[in-house]
């Protein structure tokens, strides 16, 4: 029997970098630790406005791969010549065509834990319930947005195998604990109603790249790895990056997956994890204009909270809370200008070993970007530097600069660089009559 995949053998750790299939708790080990938004609470001020969007938790596949990879292992299982390894022989499929595309319980304690984290910075917001909750229709959302509400409060009752949502909201809201759930598709999946983008994001454009790097050399060297371990004598670039796509699904739904022995080495994730961020590049992030341009009303929106802290800066504090998905929340980073850097192509993996735009990093399961208002506390000195209200940004609860300044500033410098954006934004950007490939 092929040893392989006996974990003594193994020296591949199980926290891998696996793109937007990366659990939160994994993507965590690749953040910037001194920027950690709770070690950076400004001095002398309080949380008085949160705005935040939070990605669905960690899910199921589609019904579509779940089949497409029991099909690839059946197969390899049937073509091999060399003696298999255990991981491989004995492989039976963990996950349910009937929760295809639910949230699974690891994703469900990922926004619990966030809320928690949040709350900790004020818990008056959320104890005296002064907080809005939006989501995006699909099922993944609506539970995330329960997950995070039961995290605000221990004290109710919640449970996920009972309270998890199973279908889709038909209605215009859901209540939870005694919370109001707002279903809003205009804001959170503006990527549907902006024609132009799904024109672009359905052309064989927006994955040339992707595809061109499957294709190419890097992969390849993985392929023939795989084949001759296996004695495989056809197995195809496709199909090693599909094998991949259920590895990282395993680990993140279940923590492990003793298939990842298959890759080897660590490189060989890095090189596939690659094929993520090229096809988040084109599809959501900064490879198209109007895949971040089109967020620009839900950023709108999101600003909302910090015009209204700023005209009445005597306001009771309060959040709003939004629940989406990886295309709403990368395409509003892109729109903040973050993570930007040299353009990812299929022939720049080796220069972009060091890329900003890294969706393990800013875009795993529940991947988060908040607006924290902090205003300062009375009878704080008033010749102490520092201006009334400040504002930060943080992804994944790590602070980020906004553009051209630092992670803490006052809140009209931030509020003049939103408004910029949204005010440059027009929906006719969205008309199908404008060239498709048009750079805005």
């Amino acid at each position: 029997m092929n040893s392989l995949c006996s974990s003594e053998h193994s020296s591949l750790s199980d926290e891998y970098p696996a793109g937007t299939k990366t659990a939160y708790a994994t993507s965590q080990k690749f953040q910037d630790s001194p920027l950690y938004l709770y070690k950076n609470v400004p001095k002398d001020y309080t949380l008085t406005g949160l705005s935040a969007l939070y990605r669905h938790g960690t899910r199921y596949p589609s019904s579509s791969k779940i089949q497409k990879w029991a099909t690839l292992i059946y197969s390899i299982q049937t073509n091999a010549t060399e003696d298999l390894p255990e991981c491989l022989e004995d492989w039976i499929p963990q996950m349910d065509v009937d929760l295809a595309w639910l949230l699974n319980d690891v994703g469900w304690a990922e926004l619990k834990g966030l809320a928690m984290r949040f709350k900790s910075l004020n818990p008056e917001i959320f104890n005296n319930r002064r907080y809005s909750v939006k989501s995006s229709f699909k099922a993944r959302c609506v539970s995330s947005a329960r997950g995070f509400i039961a995290g605000l409060h221990p004290e109710d009752h919640s449970d996920f195998s009972t309270d998890m949502d199973h279908v889709d909201a038909t209605e215009r809201s859901v209540t939870y604990l005694e919370t109001e759930i707002e279903i809003n598709n205009r804001l959170l999946r503006f990527f549907d109603s902006c024609r132009r983008h799904v024109d672009w994001e359905e052309s064989p454009r927006c994955e040339k790249e992707s595809r061109k790097f499957i294709a190419g050399g890097h992969v390849s060297s993985i392929r023939k790895e795989i084949a001759r371990m296996l004695g495989l004598k056809y197995i195809t670039n496709r199909q090693v990056a599909d094998l991949h796509q259920l590895v990282v699904f395993e680990t993140a739904l279940f923590g492990k997956s003793e298939l990842k022995e298959l890759f080897k080495t660590e490189d060989a994730f890095e090189i596939l994890e690659y094929v993520s961020d090229l096809k988040h590049y084109y599809k959501t992030g900064y490879g198209y204009a109007l895949n971040y341009r089109s967020a620009t009303p839900l950023l709108d929106d999101m600003v909302g909270l910090i015009r209204d802290m700023v005209k009445n800066p005597d306001a009771k504090p309060r959040a709003d809370l939004y629940f989406g998905h990886a295309e709403t929340a990368v395409p509003l980073m892109a729109l903040l200008g973050l993570f930007d850097g040299a353009p990812l192509t299929a022939d720049s993996f080796v220069l972009a070993r060091h890329r900003r735009f890294r969706c393990t990093k800013i875009a795993p399961f529940a991947a988060n970007i908040s607006f924290l208002l902090y205003k300062k506390n009375p009878g704080t000195d008033e010749d102490a530097a520092g201006p009334d209200l400040v504002l930060q940004i943080a992804v994944n609860e790590h602070l980020v600069n906004i553009p051209g300044q630092h992670h803490t500033v006052d809140v009209h410098v931030a509020l003049e660089y939103f408004e910029k954006k949204i005010k440059s934004w027009s929906q006719h950007e969205c008309e199908l009559n404008k060239t498709p490939n048009q750079e805005l």
